[in-house]
């Protein structure tokens, strides 16, 4: 059965690779509607996680650019393809300018490694496409659970110019990382995905307590590696992308963990407000809360007014 699932998936991906970038994205905006429309739980939690986030803002705002995010979301969804299976010159193609490339030229440059911090923002696989064409990457990621995917996974992140290496988000996993950037080499991290309790720390978010990853303040402090933050923004009316990179807010190499991680917050918070529409509210980022506070996501006692 398992196998069976993950030939459907690899099928699916494949037919989208077929597509082009319009196509891809208007069947997204398609997606993003039906999903919207039928009370989805991603549109739910969406709603719930700009609430928290954006209090002070007005309702019918707040409604629209809720709206908007899960089209941009599914939008992504159905880039998959073209950011998996596309020769690279191709896909590499649709990135059509580069913000600040020569701030990251210069960290890759220096032979104290290098971690490029990159949010959830618009479609992040995108940056494969840039980076590859000249550096070898590494980053961590979670396996799915279907063998045949994952292999398919890594292989197809492994294709591409000077290649990517992915470590499972296991002990081995990120020893690996630090050993990578120890190396001198430069791992990509997504700083906005909730970790362990044993993993992470308390540091605000856009206002709101969030489980945020002692990583990259942790591999900082030890390896001496330098850090910038990289991410994609999407441009209108089908265009293709935007690369940016940008150095970290203040405060991320300090060398206590917590004033660390509350500074990495600071500048996703500073990358989001960019394009606000374009980030993954759709993810559970509050799912574990301060103790004393109430569970936001819970269904039948909504914490958050608006959600309900």
């Amino acid at each position: 059965m398992d196998a069976l699932k993950a030939r459907l998936i690899i099928g699916a991906i494949r037919v989208l690779a077929t597509c082009s970038l319009p196509m891809a994205q208007r069947l997204g905006r398609a997606l993003g509607g039906i999903l919207w429309k039928t009370g989805s739980d991603t549109a739910r939690i969406t709603r719930i996680n700009l609430a928290l986030c954006f209090p002070e803002m007005d309702a019918t705002e707040r409604e629209e650019l809720a709206q908007e995010s899960v089209r941009q979301t599914a939008c992504t969804m159905m880039e998959t393809g073209i950011a998996w299976l596309w020769p690279q010159e191709r896909s590499a193609a649709l990135v059509r300018r580069t913000v600040n490339a020569e701030l990251l030229d210069r960290c890759m440059a220096d032979s104290r490694g290098l971690v490029v911090v990159m949010p959830h923002l618009a479609n992040w696989e995108m940056i494969n496409q840039q980076f590859t064409a000249r550096y070898h990457g590494h980053a961590i990621y979670k396996p799915p659970g279907l063998k045949q995917l994952d292999q398919f996974i890594i292989r197809q992140r492994r294709q591409f110019g000077h290649g990517f290496d992915l470590y499972p988000n296991t002990r081995d996993g990120v020893e690996s990382l630090y050993e990578a950037v120890r190396q001198g080499g430069c791992a990509f991290v997504l700083p906005d995905q909730e970790p362990s309790l044993k993993s992470g720390v308390w540091a605000s978010f856009f206002g709101v307590p969030a489980l945020t990853s002692q990583l990259v303040p942790r591999m900082q402090a030890e390896t001496g590696c330098a850090v910038i933050c990289g991410y994609v923004i999407r441009l209108p009316d089908a265009a293709g992308f935007e690369v940016h990179y940008r150095e970290m807010e203040p405060g991320y190499d300090d060398p206590d963990v917590v004033t660390a991680a509350a500074a990495i917050n600071r500048t996703v918070e500073q990358v989001v407000m960019e394009a606000p529409a374009q980030y993954q509210w759709e993810y559970k980022r509050f799912k574990r809360r301060p103790e004393g506070l109430p569970k936001v996501y819970d269904r039948r006692r909504p914490a958050v007014p608006e959600a309900q």
